[in-house]
């Protein structure tokens, strides 16, 4: 500034050069991803969520793989979320990341909801079959053992209950 330079001597970068900077493309490399090259880490802590983030301005915050998708390969189709091929939260290479589904993206996680979904009967050993599930109306992802339901409207307390309201 002492020189008339308002940068100092140096040039501001743009946002796609500051991002390139804080990524380590030398990352491991996964066994069923050779052809699709290593992953390039987000070199920064990674927030709550294990995602790396990245601020282009003040005023905004992007999480670094969905930023990476849109400077790479353009934006993200409306309605989906990207999804992770390697497994590497920390990963955004764009060739390990693909738009999909937010139900597709649970469906390949390792989360709460896929493991259920596996569940083949209910825990008292019940099957799921198309015959012996209910989906409730209001919560269709979950699904209901209607044998169960059977057994506990058979309980002796159950029925006593059916009968007094009859009475009244």
């Amino acid at each position: 500034m002492r020189h008339g330079d308002p940068y100092g001597g140096s040039v501001p970068l743009s946002m796609s050069e500051r991002f390139e900077r804080l990524i380590d493309k030398d990352g491991p490399t996964p066994s069923t991803f050779r052809h699709r090259g290593p992953c390039w880490l987000w070199r920064l802590e990674p927030g709550k969520n294990g995602y790396g983030s990245f601020r282009p301005s003040r005023s905004l915050r992007w999480i670094a793989h969905r930023y990476s998708w849109e400077i790479h390969r353009g934006p993200i189709p409306a309605g989906l979320v990207i999804d992770h091929l390697c497994r590497n939260r920390m990963c955004v290479n764009p060739s390990h990341l693909e738009p999909v589904t937010t139900a597709e993206n649970n469906r390949r996680g390792m989360g709460i909801s896929t493991f259920n979904a596996l569940k083949k009967e209910c825990p008292y050993g019940h099957p799921y079959t198309p015959e012996n599930t209910y989906r409730p109306p209001s919560r269709p992802n979950t699904r209901k053992c209607i044998e169960c339901a059977r057994i506990r409207d058979r309980q002796p307390h159950r029925l006593a209950r059916k009968h007094v309201r009859k009475a009244a």
